[in-house]
């Protein structure tokens, strides 16, 4: 079972560093594509990397704050369905 749960907290983890990696990755393409020479290729991995560390920074923080599984359900919830399903629940009785 502790197996499952790292396994578990290991995907969050890499959803959580996912998204500003994705992100800084998507504007290093940019810059490198709007100037395609050296300089332009040292910022645009200079940038992915940024955003590398800052989803490790943002995934540690997250682990260490209230644990990755936690943090991914707070995100993931949606409180207006929640919501709208008590209403309909309440409405029936």
């Amino acid at each position: 079972m502790k197996f499952l749960e790292k396994l578990i907290d290991f995907f969050n983890y890499l959803k959580i560093m996912a998204s500003p990696t994705l992100i800084g990755a998507f504007i290093g393409i940019v810059v490198y594509a709007n100037k395609t020479d050296e300089i332009g290729l040292i910022i645009g991995v200079l940038i992915t990397l940024c955003g590398i560390v800052c989803g490790i920074l943002l995934a540690n923080w997250a682990k260490r704050k209230m644990g990755t599984t936690e943090f991914m359900a707070k995100i993931n919830a949606s409180p207006d369905i929640d919501e709208a399903i008590r209403n309909q629940t309440q409405e029936k009785k």
